[in-house]
């Protein structure tokens, strides 16, 4: 639902476009597609969003607000927080890499575990398309939501451990 909406604004061509958490309710491919439009968006574009990587993609400047004060920066967001992070004279004593036999196994797991996960937000995908009760579709929203949180996370650790093990 949120998709057709964004699709029916976008083509009445508008000349700004304000943004909140836009990838929140779209796949992966989706957001790829607003990437690449908004880089060639002629008009203003005001977003808001937690997803560090599509902010780093879409902004040129950010407003940073903090506290009663609101600074503009040039720079992506990701630089902006790492030029904000607390610098160490010291370097920090190198850690292990290897992972440990309960670590492994979680992997092992894990590796089993994400395809199912892929496969429950796929199909909780298709059926949110099926579905035109409101009251389903706020149901089967919320799962979603939660599949494709849980689905985030073991991605995430499953890469944390992945980079250990080839280490």
């Amino acid at each position: 639902m949120t998709l057709l909406y964004l699709c029916s604004i976008l083509l009445q061509a508008p000349n700004i476009l304000v943004l909140d958490e836009p990838t929140n309710d779209l796949d992966t491919d989706t957001i790829t597609i607003l990437e690449d439009y908004l880089d060639n968006f002629k008009g203003a574009v005001i977003a808001v969003s937690h997803d560090r990587y599509f902010l780093d993609k879409i902004a040129d400047r950010l407003f940073v607000f903090e506290g009663s004060h609101i600074s503009i920066v040039q720079q992506s967001y990701s630089d902006y927080l790492e030029s904000r992070a607390p610098k160490t004279s010291q370097p920090e004593p190198a850690k292990p890499n290897r992972l440990t036999y309960t670590k492994k196994k979680e992997l092992e797991k894990m590796e089993i575990q994400l395809p199912s996960l892929e496969e429950k937000v796929s199909s909780l995908e298709q059926q949110l398309s099926l579905v035109t009760d409101y009251s389903k579709i706020q149901n089967i929203s919320s799962l979603l939501e939660e599949a494709r949180q849980n689905l985030e996370e073991a991605e995430l650790r499953w890469m944390e451990l992945s980079e250990k093990s080839e280490s």
